[in-house]
Formats: structure tokens, sequence, C-alpha cells
């Protein structure tokens, strides 16, 4: 399992530097091209701006992205809350019953699995 976690790693600086190197002949390439109609200058300044428009997209998907994430998760605190409320609300009524003690305590039991599950998660 190291060996192609390994593997894949090194895989993947390879790819980066090819890709890196993909992308400044790319534009390079652009830069020429628009050199040639506008002036070298003015080119520079177009590729500058198209990159910063590019990173600005990026950068809001994933400010997007991270806002939705933890909407989700407050939204997922908040139900876990409000289960916790209302077993244990719950609880002294099963109490009194003394056939439902067992059930009592199984999903007790089970809640408190199904937390330390969710916690080793995160």
């Amino acid at each position: 399992m190291i060996a192609r976690a390994r593997r894949n790693a090194i895989c993947l600086v390879f790819v980066s530097i090819l890709a890196i190197a993909a992308y400044a002949s790319a534009l390079l390439g652009a830069g020429l091209a628009l050199a040639q109609s506008m002036g070298a200058v003015q080119a520079a300044f177009v590729i500058a701006g198209g990159q910063i428009v590019v990173a600005l997209i990026i950068v809001s998907a994933v400010w997007a992205v991270n806002t939705l994430e933890r909407r989700r998760e407050r939204e997922r605190n908040a139900t876990r809350a409000m289960a916790a409320a209302a077993s244990m609300a719950l609880l002294p009524r099963l109490l009194k019953s003394k056939a439902l003690v067992p059930i009592a305590i199984a999903a007790g039991l089970a809640f408190l699995a199904a937390r330390a599950a969710s916690g080793s998660e995160d």
C-alpha cells in the first residue's frame, strides 16, 4: 500500500511538472500570437488579465463550496442536537415503564455508538 502511494505521488509530481510546462508553452504561444496583432506589452496584459479572471472564478467556486459545506455541517449539528434533546425528553417516560428499560438502555448505547462513529469520520 505504501509502495502504491509512493508510486502515485512520484507519478503525480512528473505529471504536474509536464502540465506546468505545457501551460507555460501555451501561454508563450498565445503571447506570441497576440503580440503580432496588438503588440508585446498589450498581449502580456491581455494574458495576465485572463489569468486573473480564471483565478477569481476558481476562488469564487471554492468559496461557494466551502460556504455550502459549512451550512450543511451546521444543519447536521442542529439535527443531531435536536435528536439528542428529543431522546433526553423521552428518557424519563421510558424509565418509568419497567418493560422499556432494556430498550432504553439499548437505544442509549446505540446513540453513543453512532455518535462515536460520526466523531471518528470528521
